[in-house]
């Protein structure tokens, strides 16, 4: 997992607290924290954040720069 840089913000990760509980969310740099995804409708007041500074690693849940082999992409 990845720990040195921020994720971009409102990117899916899947991150760990230092207890050792893995969560998925998603980051927000406005919050500097990760935003577990409790619900797909809570609004953001009912959802769980943890300060980056309470996380102890984490990693994006979605491929990266590859895109959707489902889409073509027409240059």
């Amino acid at each position: 997992m990845e720990t040195k840089n921020s994720p971009s913000d409102h990117s899916r990760v899947r991150f760990t607290d230092f207890e050792g509980v893995e969560r998925t969310g998603i980051y927000v740099r406005d919050l500097n924290g990760f935003v577990e995804q409790v619900a797909d409708e809570a609004l953001l007041e009912d959802q769980y954040v943890y300060p980056e500074d309470q996380v102890g690693n984490w990693e994006y849940t979605e491929e990266r720069d590859k895109p959707n082999p489902d889409i073509m992409i027409i240059l």
